[in-house]
């Protein structure tokens, strides 16, 4: 298990969290501190989801910033780059989850009982097989990439799709069916 961002209040002590994970054989790390190399940092980032079956996060409406939205949640890059990691998505999901993601991307684990939330991820971890993380890279290249979204503009604008970027889709979508 990766925490990976803010955490609500419950699950915001990493020590605590760790004991609450290894109490039900769960391992539980932390990205490394941020160096404020952004090569570096992304790096560890995917080195991080790279390593693991499952990614702490929850919706800025119960994990606020000063930086994020206060009434509204949306999905962010650690969202998507778990799910494309292989890495299912586990704590509170931003609605708009419901229709970007597929069915097993996201575990809800409660944000305010951190104790409950373990039991659920203690479940989800005995479920685990790599067929899971199979799935979920293959579905989030097939959903997710930013290239779709891209594609997406171009057509809502009317605009003939570039020729590079309809051979990357046909290169996606043969990667999506074959591995």
């Amino acid at each position: 298990m990766l925490r990976l961002g803010r955490q609500p209040t419950a699950w915001a002590d990493d020590t605590l969290t760790a004991q609450a994970c290894a109490a039900e054989g769960i391992r539980f790390v932390t990205i490394p501190r941020m160096t404020g190399d952004e090569v570096v940092d992304y790096s560890n980032v995917r080195r991080g989801l790279g390593a693991t079956r499952f990614v702490l996060a929850f919706s800025n409406l119960v994990s606020p910033g000063e930086y994020t939205h206060h009434t509204r949640d949306y999905v962010t890059a650690r969202w998507v780059d778990a799910l494309a990691a292989g890495a299912t998505v586990a704590g509170r999901a931003p609605a708009i989850a419901r229709d970007m993601f597929w069915d097993g991307a996201t575990i809800e684990v409660d944000p305010w009982h951190r104790v409950s939330g373990v039991k659920v991820l203690a479940e989800a971890v005995e479920m685990w097989t790599p067929a899971v993380a199979e799935r979920n890279i293959a579905l989030a290249r097939e959903r997710l990439d930013w290239r779709l979204r891209l594609r997406d503009i171009i057509t809502t604008c009317g605009w003939a799709t570039p020729a590079a970027l309809s051979d990357e889709l046909d290169d996606l979508r043969g990667k999506s069916r074959h591995g």
